[in-house]
């Protein structure tokens, strides 16, 4: 199986490494089109991988086209390498906002996955949601989720629009979860705590309030309640947190995400 990445950004590094370190395909197996020369060198040095400047030479060979470029370059990119596409090729889209049938229209291609993954994939910890088209082999359906294995957890959908929404969940969701982590942190610096020690009490929370969670069957709301004594301090807390809107903002923060996948793709 040859792969080409149109793209060497961080998110194709991340699948790059998760690939070879999973032994699922050799580094002369996976070619990469990349516009900027030090993250070729970059690529080339580390992994051990063929990159190129332009992006129809990197496609020569390949089994699958992996698009991992901004939903606005799209259109530039089927317009250079539609009529270069191997006729057995898939194209694997990791294209925020863009649907399997614009990205079918765009590349003139029936055998299409369309990707959802999450930043830890960088470190092996990602939540990938996936779908294909009925053209796609069971062969190549397989290899995709064992790639997407070699990342972290993945789920396949029939629902194109779980894509949509998952954009706006697991996939923006990292940022909201740094941004509550930080607001943590700095509460504890706030009330007197060195930042240091409060990075450590929360990061250590939140790790354990995850893993106790997933090892778990209860709803989160039942274990808030464990946690959260009759006239106690979470109460107060937690008392505060909804008079601030708390979990309606974070309700309505993952709904503008999803309104503006919806948008990307209506803009392409």
């Amino acid at each position: 199986m040859n792969i080409s990445f149109i793209g060497g950004g961080i998110m194709a590094e991340s699948m790059i490494k998760g690939i070879l370190k999973s032994q699922i395909l050799k580094p002369s197996d996976i070619s990469i089109g990349e516009i900027s020369a030090k993250r070729r060198k970059h690529l080339d040095q580390t992994y051990k991988v063929k990159s190129y400047s332009d992006n129809v030479s990197a496609i020569k060979c390949a089994d699958i086209i992996i698009l991992s470029i901004k939903p606005q370059n799209v259109l530039e990119v089927s317009k250079e390498i539609s009529r270069d596409i191997p006729n057995v090729a898939t194209i694997i889209s990791i294209v925020a906002g863009l649907s399997i049938e614009d990205l079918s229209d765009s590349f003139n291609l029936k055998s299409i996955i369309r990707v959802m993954p999450n930043t830890p994939a960088q470190i092996g910890y990602g939540m990938s949601v996936w779908s294909s088209t009925s053209h796609v082999s069971e062969k190549v359906n397989d290899f995709t989720r064992s790639v997407l294995e070699s990342l972290g957890d993945q789920v396949y959908v029939k629902d194109e629009n779980y894509l949509n929404i998952s954009t706006a969940l697991s996939a923006s969701g990292p940022a909201y979860v740094f941004l509550f982590i930080s607001s943590l942190i700095d509460s504890g610096v706030y009330l007197g705590i060195p930042r240091d020690l409060s990075r450590r009490l929360v990061l250590q929370t939140v790790l354990g309030s995850c893993k106790m969670l997933m090892d778990s069957n209860q709803h989160p709301s039942e274990l808030v309640d464990f946690v959260t004594s009759p006239g106690g301090t979470t109460i107060e807390g937690l008392l505060a947190f909804e008079q601030g809107g708390g979990r309606a903002t974070i309700m309505e923060t993952v709904i503008a995400a999803y309104e503006k996948s919806i948008e990307l793709g209506r803009n392409k």
